[in-house]
């Protein structure tokens, strides 16, 4: 995660991250039940797994269908399909999905769900890992060339870069799955925003839905206000330790 990404999701958090932990009961509000169902539940668990669930599957999409991308941007296409798609608004892609999917998933009853949001999401995320694996095959080839021209065997250039390509692989994997996690409005839309455990095909729920669906509603100093803060704080965190990760991954394959 970018450092500015990482100050722009903390001082969005740390409002409400103060009403959580000082404002009240709001850490002590939400337990490891796996409904969410305020003002009288407050368990957390099902909103914390939708939100794994969704951002794993979307981010897997988007590294498979970026990397194949990505290599025909860095192999000479010009991707002018790839910047469309990174220009169309995320809520247009989701009323796209639903009014096109919705009918076709209703007719073998399933709809609004992890699996849809994750599609969706995961199509949204594509074009930024497109464009992180083209950037690292131009840089890979740039290298190879140069070390092939100064003598080196082209078997030993590509041992000594493919732990470098596969960090490349893990970062963008974390940084799509970090983003999707922060989709709000297009998670809100096509996860279903239930409070109960995670399902494929029926009405989910994720932390970012939650708190986009139930802030404006929490009454100023109440409970569910609180505990809607601690949602805000466990989002830091997530995005804080997705970008811990990535460096030691980036470290790790360095060596």
């Amino acid at each position: 995660m970018s450092r500015g990404l990482l100050l722009a999701l903390a001082a969005a958090a740390l409002p409400l991250a103060v009403v959580a932990v000082w404002g009240g009961s709001g850490v002590l509000a939400v337990s490891l039940a796996g409904v969410w169902s305020p003002p009288f539940f407050y368990g957390i668990t099902g909103l914390a797994l939708g939100s794994v669930l969704v951002a794993a599957l979307g981010a897997l999409l988007a590294l498979w269908l970026g990397e194949g991308a990505g290599a025909q941007i860095a192999f000479g296409s010009s991707g002018r399909a790839l910047r469309l798609l990174a220009a169309t608004p995320g809520v247009t892609l989701a009323a796209g999905l639903l009014c096109a999917l919705l009918p076709l998933l209703h007719r073998v009853s399933l709809g609004e769900g992890a699996a849809l949001a994750a599609l969706g999401l995961g199509l949204l995320q594509t074009p930024l890992v497109a464009q992180g694996v083209a950037g690292a095959l131009r840089a890979e080839r740039a290298a190879r060339e140069g070390a092939i021209a100064l003598g080196a065997r082209g078997d030993d250039v590509l041992r000594a870069l493919r732990g470098a390509v596969r960090g490349v692989r893990a970062r963008l994997f974390l940084l799509a799955a970090t983003r999707i996690t922060g989709e709000a409005a297009v998670l809100s839309v096509l996860i279903g925003n239930a409070g109960g455990m995670p399902r494929l095909f029926a009405p989910s729920g994720a932390l970012a839905a939650a708190l986009l669906a139930q802030l404006p509603q929490a009454p100023a100093g109440s409970r569910w206000q609180a505990a809607l803060g601690a949602i805000a704080l466990l989002l830091a965190l997530l995005g804080g330790t997705a970008g811990a990760l990535g460096r030691v991954r980036d470290a790790s394959a360095g060596r």
